[in-house]
Order: structure tokens, then C-alpha cells, then sequence
């Protein structure tokens, strides 16, 4: 698979690691019965030449699209510690049933969910299309992996962590701060948490309480702490920097020096940033296709001197394609490193990272752990607004 999007080659392909489903639950109105059956349908059709099988679900069919008709059709069916999933098939975008769903099956118990639009997969033309997406993305949730990355020499033993923060738009709730950690080799699997904080503020408190248990997590699974730690930090201003370097940066590197004393940790903080101002243009070659058009530089593109700061160790990333407007770049600044890489190979990482957002079939604007985050913090802000259950953590629950 190459290039920056490789959905069409998914189509054709084995999932890397299919999760078979076999004990999992079909919720939908009885107005909707034959569009279950449709969907139902259609899942089967585009699992098989995934390497993806799916048992028949226990279909349970409600006499209305009440919120309370879900909830109590899912507190009924559910078997505990054998039910995979459950799928709803939703009249309406109703923010909250939604919420109500997700409070069920996140916070009261921990199950997974797959809630899907009944006007979305009425669309008999997209059917397959839109079960195919349905499909992937249960996969993901039950551990599964759609596709692996070729990682730079040098990374066995590094774990990857995104944190990114959520705020309320009218200031009234609570601020979220979510961290995401890889927890495997190929860094597909990823443990994930949440904290709320003061409504509107950045800077959080709470990132040795976080970070500790990603790394306990990830001693469960591998038998040993990881070697080295590469943080990516979302969402920081620049006037923010200082105060990262001096508050959660001192939080980080106290939990790592608490696990390991007498030793110097092996850790880099890298702060990423969507919102900014710089352009860049590629200058076609002389006598080439196009004339002297600027075009949108290729992804993988790196621009680390000219234009960065003296002061600073940045560089600029293209990591997607633009097609018909200008490509925005993302800015990365190594605040802090203990490591002995060179900046090819954070740029390198950068890069490979923004292909593993299992959420969608090609590259993304930043690397998948920062998004990650930010899809957990949001869901946490929107729609949960408790703690999760703990079981919750070692799934991709929130994409």
C-alpha cells in the first residue's frame, strides 16, 4: 500500500489481525427491521475477504426508538464478560440517546459499541461502502489491527504517547485531558485514559497519575517498562511552551525517575501544531509538466532550516495530500530530548506515525496516539462526563 490514501487497496485485502465476532448484539427499531437485516447483510458480504467472520448476533428488535427502549434492551441482553459488542441502529442523531448509549456502556458496564445512522445506511449505493467502514472499525475496537507500519530501526521497546486536551466551548464544564499510549511492538494497540480539570485550562496536574498507569499497563502486556518514551503534546500555543516545559514535562520526568532511580530517563517531548500560518510550495522543475505552476509539496515533506527558529529544534511536516487546495503543514517542536537521535529520525517517526489512525484509510495531520486523544477527550467532554469503566482503557472505544 503506498501513497496517502489506501482505502481501494483495503478492499481487496486481509485485515492484518482479524477479531472474529462471535457473541455480540443487533439493537434497531422495529421500523427499521429490514434495514438491520440490510445492514446485517452487507457486514457479512465485505467481511469475508477481510479474514473477518461474524457469527449471527442476537437481533433484538424494539417497539420504539425511545432512549430507555436501548438502554433497557441492552441492560437485558448484555451477558457480562461474553457479550463482544453492540450494535444500534439509530433513528435519529439524537445527542441524547447518544450519550445515554455510550454513559451504558462505557461508564455502567464495559461493553463496546457501534452505533450507527439509519438515514447513512439506507443509502442503497453506499450500503457496502458504509458496511465496510462498520466492519473496520469493530474490528479496531475489539483489538484487532487493520494494517502495520514499517517503523524506523531503533524503536523496539518505545512507547508513544498522545495528550491532548479538550475544552467546553462555553466554558461551563470541565476541561478533559486525554492521554493515549502505544502498548505493543507495531504500536497498534494503545492503552487509553482521561482526567477532567478546571473548565478552560491548558495545563493539566494530573499527568503522573496518567502516564504511571500507561506504563503499568504496558509492563502487563510486554514484561517489561519500555525502554524509552516519546511524548507528542497537542494543542499548546507557543506562549504555552515555558510553562509545558516547566509544569508537565517536571510531571512526566518525576514518574520516570520514580520507576527507575539512579537512572536517567530516556524520554522526548515534542509539542504539535495544526493552527499555524506557514505555507509551503513545491517549484516544479524546469521544462516540467505544468510549466512554472507552484503545486502542494508531496507528503513526507520536511522543512527543518530557513524558516524555523534558531532557538528552537522544529521542523515543519506535509503528511497529507491536498487535491484542490493548499496542503497546511504541521509544526513539531522537540522541547526536551535525552535521546541521541538525530532530527531525521523524530522526523521520520513523525511521519510513520501519521499512518497508523486506524480510523481512516490514509495518512492523518499528526501523529495517530495525538489523535487518538483528542477523539477520547472529546467523547469524554461531550458524552460521558464521568470516569470510564476501567476495562475500557485497553480498547479504542471512542473512534
Amino acid at each position: 500500500m503506498v501513497g496517502t490514501d489506501w482505502r481501494n487497496d483495503m478492499l481487496a485485502s486481509r485485515v492484518n489481525v482479524p477479531v472474529h465476532m462471535r457473541s455480540w448484539i443487533f439493537v434497531f427499531p422495529r421500523k427499521l427491521a429490514h434495514l438491520a437485516s440490510d445492514v446485517l447483510s452487507g457486514m457479512k458480504r465485505v467481511a469475508g475477504p477481510m479474514g473477518i467472520g461474524i457469527d449471527m448476533p442476537d437481533m433484538i428488535e424494539l417497539v420504539d426508538d425511545r432512549t430507555e427502549s436501548y438502554i433497557n434492551a441492552m441492560r437485558v441482553n448484555i451477558k457480562h464478560r461474553q457479550t463482544q459488542f453492540v450494535f444500534c441502529l439509530l433513528t435519529s442523531d439524537r445527542k441524547d440517546r447518544y450519550d445515554a448509549i455510550k454513559v451504558f456502556s462505557c461508564c455502567d458496564h464495559s461493553v463496546l459499541t457501534q452505533c450507527v445512522l439509519a438515514n447513512k445506511a439506507s443509502n442503497k449505493t453506499k450500503l457496502l461502502t458504509i458496511c465496510t467502514g462498520l466492519v473496520w472499525q469493530i474490528n479496531v475496537k475489539l483489538g484487532g489491527e487493520l494494517w502495520a507500519m514499517s517503523l524506523p530501526k531503533g524503536l523496539m521497546g518505545t512507547m508513544i504517547i498522545g495528550i491532548d486536551v479538550w475544552h467546553d466551548p462555553k466554558r461551563k464544564r470541565p476541561s478533559v485531558c486525554a492521554v493515549v499510549a502505544t502498548r505493543n511492538p507495531s504500536m497498534s494497540l494503545m492503552y487509553s485514559q482521561f482526567v477532567f480539570h478546571e473548565a478552560g485550562q491548558e495545563i493539566t496536574s494530573h499527568l503522573t497519575t496518567l502516564i504511571t498507569a500507561a506504563r503499568r499497563c504496558y509492563y502487563e502486556d510486554m514484561g517489561r517498562l519500555p525502554e524509552r518514551t516519546i511524548i507528542f503534546r497537542d494543542g499548546v500555543g507557543d506562549g504555552q511552551l515555558e510553562v509545558v516545559k516547566q509544569y508537565e514535562l517536571q510531571q512526566i520526568w518525576d514518574c520516570l525517575k520514580q520507576e527507575q532511580p539512579g537512572q536517567s530517563p530516556k524520554v522526548a517531548f515534542l509539542v504539535t501544531k495544526k493552527r499555524i500560518k506557514e505555507r509551503f510550495f513545491a517549484v516544479p522543475e524546469a521544462g516540467g509538466r505544468g510549466g512554472g505552476t507552484l503545486r502542494n509539496p508531496p507528503p513526507g515533506t520536511v522543512v527543518d532550516s530557513e524558516v524555523t527558529r534558531p532557538e528552537a529544534s522544529d521542523f515543519f511536516l506535509v503528511s497529507q495530500l491536498a487535491r484542490h487546495s493548499t496542503v497546511t503543514p504541521t509544526h513539531y517542536n522537540i522541547l526536551y530530548t535525552t535521546l541521541d537521535w538525530p532530527a531525521s529520525l523524530y522526523q521520520r517517526l513523525s511521519y510513520k506515525l501519521c499512518h497508523s489512525y486506524f480510523n481512516w484509510a490514509g495518512t492523518v495531520s499528526v501523529p495517530a496516539p495525538c489523535l487518538y486523544a483528542h477523539k477520547l477527550a472529546y467523547l469524554a467532554g461531550e458524552s460521558l462526563h464521568r470516569n470510564p469503566n476501567p476495562d475500557m482503557a485497553r480498547h479504542l472505544y471512542y473512534i
